[in-house]
């Protein structure tokens, strides 16, 4: 029995359709009431404040693009699991960077060629397509500033903060794995949270990225290579616990 309140944040390119389709799952199963904030239609508390206020309305699973702390915790969620998910970096923006088709925003006619102006002195513009997809993806969807991108420091305390927020941060590579637990946490049976791969591109579209390459963007990515990192650490840590 589903007994926790639900707050998932997805970013692009991490298995996030898949998860999506496991919360519209879960609050069909458990007839819960779900919010899905998309860009296209941007949820925003205000809009329901006043029926929030009067509990002429409420949200049990909430799906978010963006986490925002502050905004979430007005809705008053109580009982509420924090998930999200992580994919190698290199790996997810190769995937987003053809998903969405950067080559004309970044002024390049190819992913390698963008490689080499991120070995630039210059480098590839910080701005985000349709304010929406660039650098560090991971990261800025959890809520870390741009202009903390390559300062440490802060990315060291944004780490922490992640970890002290959230109860679950998967790894998609071992996605099968963390659905284990995922069922864990929420104190529901396996079968309400398998999945299949949805939105996924064909093998012949990808591009073989090379060592060189990688290392590029590793240190173009420091932000998402620094979380990703220290979250794949605490999963494989967690794991002796299953």
């Amino acid at each position: 029995m589903l007994e926790n309140n639900i707050v998932f944040v997805k970013s692009y390119k991490v298995a996030g359709t898949s998860m999506t389709q496991i919360m519209l799952r879960l609050a069909w199963l458990y007839s819960r009431i779900i919010d899905m904030e998309t860009k296209s239609d941007f949820f925003r508390f205000e809009m329901y404040q006043d029926l929030l206020a009067s509990r002429q309305i409420h949200f049990d699973i909430l799906v978010q693009e963006t986490w925002n702390k502050t905004w979430v915790t007005n809705l008053e969620l109580e009982n509420a699991v924090h998930i999200t998910c992580l994919r190698d970096p290199v790996d997810a923006f190769e995937s987003l960077f053809h998903y969405v088709d950067m080559t004309q925003f970044y002024n390049v006619s190819s992913f390698s060629e963008f490689v080499l102006k991120c070995n630039s002195t210059d480098g590839p513009r910080s701005e985000r397509m349709k304010g929406l997809w660039g650098r560090n993806q991971l990261s800025y969807s959890l809520g870390l500033p741009e202009e903390h991108f390559d300062n440490i420091k802060m990315i060291e305390k944004f780490s922490k903060e992640i970890e002290e927020q959230f109860d679950l941060v998967m790894i998609t590579e071992y996605f099968e794995e963390s659905l284990i637990f995922l069922k864990n946490i929420l104190s529901v049976p396996l079968m309400h949270v398998l999945s299949t791969k949805s939105n996924a591109r064909h093998e012949n579209s990808k591009h073989i990225i090379t060592n060189k390459e990688r290392d590029i963007l590793s240190n173009w990515l420091k932000a998402d290579i620094y979380l990703y990192q220290q979250f794949r650490s605490n999963w494989w840590a967690a794991t002796t616990d299953i």
